[in-house]
């Protein structure tokens, strides 16, 4: 059965008419919430910069000089490190502390090591000690030089070259 549109509308109207009718339902009266005011604290930086923090955690808004912060890592003066895109604290680095070892040495070979070390240190310091007052000594005037065969071979030959050269000098003359 083919129908046209003016049965079409006509079938539409009566499913309408049909349906229980519902009244329309009013919206509630929306009341304007106000945001919390958001209370940031000033934290120092490695570099001596402050910036403010909302709350220092993931999600935290991380503020400098009045404007978001920009995006990247900042050291703070605890050495930790907080990483920040688009205002906000993505990552928060704590600085690790590490406990000193007491080494304990079991080999009496190994401690026997490291009290000859430690007598070479030692040594080493007095060592270093004596130098040290030498260097602050005056210096004595230097030893005069032995003079050999071969010294006054090297004068005579210097002496024979210079009477050679004035005796050229005077018969250019």
């Amino acid at each position: 059965m083919i129908m046209n549109a003016t049965e079409i509308l006509k079938n539409i109207r009566a499913l309408f008419n049909e349906a229980p009718i519902v009244a329309p339902v009013q919206p509630a009266p929306v009341q304007p919430v106000e945001p919390a005011p958001v209370e940031f604290s000033d934290y120092n930086l490695k570099d001596g910069t402050v910036v403010s923090i909302d709350k220092l955690e993931i999600g935290g808004a991380v503020m400098a000089a009045g404007v978001p912060a920009l995006d990247g890592d900042y050291i703070m003066a605890d050495d930790s490190t907080i990483t920040v895109v688009g205002g906000m604290i993505t990552e928060i680095k704590e600085i690790e502390v590490v406990e000193p070892v007491e080494l304990s040495v079991p080999d009496p070979r190994i401690a026997q090591l490291f009290e000859e070390n430690k007598k070479i240190k030692e040594s080493f310091m007095q060592l270093l000690s004596v130098v040290e007052s030498m260097v602050k000594l005056p210096a004595a005037e230097p030893l005069e030089a032995k003079k050999t065969i071969f010294t006054e071979a090297q004068k005579n030959r210097a002496d024979k070259f210079k009477e050679l050269q004035n005796t050229i000098q005077n018969l250019k003359k």
